[in-house]
């Protein structure tokens, strides 16, 4: 089983969108299939109307953390955490 995109795959596969990069070269440069950076981008919305992968996972992460469930959620809360710092809610 492969492992699951993380926060910094759906950073660059959404700056990539933004930037008109088309799904092949994404797949290629991140390793991918590029039929998981399709799903990712379906999943995501980037380019659309839905909520962004990596502010989704971020989302998630703070929530985990708040909630008290720890794991991953925890570790990546800790991560993006200084990021927010005076940073405008949206």
């Amino acid at each position: 089983m492969a492992a699951r995109l993380g926060f910094d795959e759906r950073s660059r596969i959404e700056a990539m969108r933004t930037a008109g990069v088309s799904v092949a070269v994404m797949a290629r440069r991140l390793g991918r299939d590029p039929s998981t950076v399709h799903r990712e981008l379906k999943r995501s919305g980037v380019g659309g109307r839905g909520p962004q992968g990596a502010l989704v996972q971020d989302r998630e992460a703070s929530r985990c953390a708040r909630d008290g469930r720890g794991g991953a959620g925890a570790a990546q809360a800790a991560l993006v955490a200084p990021r927010r710092v005076g940073a405008a809610s949206p």
